[in-house]
């Protein structure tokens, strides 16, 4: 008796078309999926004046500055909007002047760096980084791209360190509530 070797069928089929659906899809989607799930969220919690579900879990309540009031719907809103927005277009920002950076470094050609930045064609944001880095000197740029990583890395470690620096002193988790003004009682 000989086991049974496995068929492999060699034939072609056809390629299914891309979806709007998939693993590839949601990945490239990834971040804006999940600004929209948090502004969502701090909208629904935190702006219109409700306890998050940890918040209620251990009973806190966030308060302004003077620790006697709510915070006003407009702190809140600059809140919601410290926390979610801002972090998801400073990361774009400095990915797509890195990226240009980049693309202007390794091609001679500046439109070749446009193509390696998504394919889709060039948005406002990224033709505005474009004309701007199109005008710079070879060392320029490179000192811009080396800043422009330094400051993204460095952004991540000032977010653990403010974290670090709540567990020590236990008050504003997170930089927008510092820049705000929310505790908790």
């Amino acid at each position: 008796w000989q086991p049974e070797k496995p068929r492999r069928d060699w034939t072609l089929t056809a390629r299914p078309a891309p979806s709007l659906s998939g693993a590839k899809r949601w990945l490239e989607c990834r971040r804006e999926v999940e600004l929209l799930s948090d502004v969502a969220y701090f909208g629904l919690t935190t702006f219109a004046g409700y306890q998050t579900l940890g918040e209620e879990y251990v009973g806190i309540i966030q308060v302004d500055p003077s620790r006697s009031r709510v915070p006003s719907r407009l702190r809140r809103g600059v809140l919601v909007a410290l926390h979610t927005i801002l972090p998801y277009l400073l990361d774009k920002a400095l990915l797509h002047l890195e990226l240009e950076l980049q693309a202007n470094a390794d091609s001679p050609r500046p439109s070749q760096g446009s193509l390696a930045l998504g394919g889709r064609g060039r948005s406002g944001a990224r033709h505005w980084v474009h004309r701007h880095t199109a005008t710079l000197a070879e060392p320029q740029k490179r000192t811009l791209l080396r800043a422009v990583v330094v400051l993204r890395q460095g952004l991540g470690c000032l977010q653990r360190l403010h974290i670090a620096w709540f567990y020590i002193h236990g008050a504003f988790y997170h930089l927008a509530k510092r820049l705000t003004g929310v505790t908790y009682v």
